[in-house]
């Protein structure tokens, strides 16, 4: 309809005036005119062909039968619907056939009564590859042809297929992203080499908060202080021989970036920065869980001290998560009521350095029910690939937000073979993945930050204030797959990765199979599959049953 002075060619015989008559449609802008001739040359511009009676309708018909369109005397089909000639109007699209830089249009109609409401309505379909309309003119139909010409396209049915090209190539081109990967590698560096780790009350741990606060103050940052002092009991956790641990509550490194517009509301950002205490002389470096998630704060709260948003944004580097949440749950329990509902929302960082080619999996994101939105936002901004886990799970420090009502999530890149393990080491942590979580993360904060409205707070009954049934005693080798079940799987817990010479992979469980009962107790999720772990001991022999994979005895140890 736009095309640079497009040819109307008219058909011949006593319908010629009418269709003429129809053609003045396209003379109302000035500087477009069209040429109106009767021709039984294809021009060489953008042309439309006026009539069954024009001498080119039946070659701009067979030229249409490459889409999969057919024509009769008596009827046209379209995906495969059969609309009469005697009672439909019909208008289709295609390239010239000279010039695939240039279009070409086909009207048909039965009689030229429809003419003058089919020039008022022809304007307003313009993004349709063909029309079909009722015999009061009403809209009957409309579709897109296939693109069996398009440059994009190749025809491979008529030789062998080209060879698959298996070699990854990089991008021509790449926009600098405003996080340093080479702080990041630094960051995680410095706190997974610290001598015996970040044990509770190790020397590690406390050298680990004092490198958190100082590159906090290096940023710019200033104290946050929720509300007055933490008592100070006289040993706040229960430790192996030969590690004492610090007096009082845990060292929550605590700081924010004021808000412009709105300085008395909050987001929290968060990550725990403790890991475990060395056992039989070995080191846990707790690379990925947590010195990626504690990294990753520390280069949210650079930009952030240069970027500040309508809202507060409060960085928390909570001490004693492996001990029950011990850190966030002091932190939370400090918030008075009143501040506590300024609080828009808490993002919790925690074990975020192996994403490789893996989505980054959402923890949490029943909190609210605008998180899919927010998440989905954020998707289509960044092009990162996410998954929301919706399952309630009290795994990590954002269950403290979310048993207080706070809406939170945590980020977490998947489970790995190294989890709480020595083995966990900084050489092993994707440093591009790290940065494309901040940039994740940057979308998500630049909106709850900003000036939107809170989020819908989660329903009373939330996440459980205390971790149910103490802790884990057992191991069973199993790294499960995070987005298991998806609607219409059978409940369950799916093996992502069994570790090599586990208990489960001594009973000869894969990965890829899905276990739904442990000792006949159902573990149809992942919370219930934990929380049964929690009432075992080692040294038993229980049953696994494995989904169409019957049951197994088990050693646990």
């Amino acid at each position: 309809m736009g095309a640079k002075n497009p040819y109307l060619l008219l058909p011949g015989g006593p319908a010629q005036n009418a269709w003429r008559a129809f053609a003045a449609a396209w003379t109302k802008d000035a500087s477009n005119l069209p040429q109106v001739t009767q021709s039984t040359a294809v021009p060489a511009a953008a042309y439309w062909v006026l009539g069954a009676d024009n001498a080119l309708a039946p070659a701009f018909e067979r030229g249409l039968e490459a889409y999969g369109a057919r024509f009769t005397t008596a009827a046209v089909i379209l995906d495969n619907r059969e609309f009469s000639r005697a009672d439909h109007t019909f208008v289709f699209a295609d390239y010239h056939p000279a010039d695939a830089a240039l279009a070409a249009g086909l009207v048909l109609a039965p009689s030229t009564a429809a003419l003058s409401a089919l020039a008022v309505k022809l304007p307003h379909y313009g993004k349709y590859s063909w029309l079909v309309f009722d015999a009061a003119m009403n809209s009957a139909a409309t579709g897109f042809w296939p693109a069996p010409r398009s440059p994009l396209a190749a025809d491979l049915t008529a030789g062998p297929a080209p060879a698959r090209v298996t070699v990854p190539r990089r991008p021509l081109a790449a926009l600098p992203s405003v996080f340093s990967a080479a702080r990041l590698q630094a960051d995680i560096s410095a706190l997974a080499a610290l001598p015996g780790g970040r044990g509770p009350g190790s020397p590690g741990l406390k050298k680990a908060g004092d490198y958190i606060e100082n590159g906090f103050k290096a940023a710019g940052l200033v104290p946050f202080q929720p509300g007055p002092p933490a008592p100070r009991p006289a040993r706040s956790w229960s430790q192996p021989p030969g590690f004492v641990p610090e007096l009082g509550a845990p060292r929550n490194i605590t700081a924010q970036v004021q808000g412009l517009s709105r300085p008395g509301e909050y987001l929290v950002l968060s990550a725990h920065y403790d890991h475990l205490a060395p056992d039989g002389g070995r080191t846990y470096p707790g690379a990925d869980d947590n010195a990626s998630g504690a990294a990753l704060l520390l280069e949210l709260a650079r930009y952030y001290a240069a970027h500040p948003q309508s809202r507060t944004i409060v960085f928390a580097a909570f001490d004693a998560e492996e001990r029950g949440r011990l850190g966030s749950r002091a932190f939370v329990a400090r918030f008075p009521p009143p501040l506590l509902a300024k609080v828009n929302a808490a993002l919790n960082f925690d074990t975020v350095g192996r994403l490789g080619a893996g989505k980054i999996l959402v923890l949490g994101s029943s909190s609210s029910d605008k998180w899919t939105y927010i998440f989905r936002g954020a998707g289509f901004v960044t092009g990162a690939d996410y998954a929301l886990v919706k399952e309630d799970l009290d795994s990590s420090d954002q269950a403290s937000f979310i048993g207080s009502g706070v809406p939170a999530v945590q980020f977490f890149s998947g489970p790995n073979a190294d989890y709480h393990k020595p083995t966990d080491t900084a050489d092993k942590i994707d440093i591009a993945g790290l940065v494309k979580q901040a940039e994740f993360a940057k979308e998500m904060i630049d909106y709850l930050a900003g000036d939107a409205e809170f989020l819908t707070r989660p329903a009373p009954a939330g996440a459980p204030e205390h971790p149910a049934a103490g802790p884990r005693r057992v191991s069973t080798g199993l790294v499960p797959d995070f987005t298991y079940p998806a609607e219409g799987d059978t409940p369950g817990v799916r093996a992502q990765e069994i570790t090599p010479g586990s208990p489960l992979d001594l009973a000869g469980v894969k990965p890829g199979q899905v276990i739904t009962e442990l000792n006949g107790l159902p573990a149809a999720t992942l919370k219930q599959y934990s929380d049964i772990l929690k009432t075992l001991t080692p040294g038993t022999t229980i049953n696994i049953t494995i989904l169409n994979g019957g049951v197994r005895p088990c050693f646990l140890r």
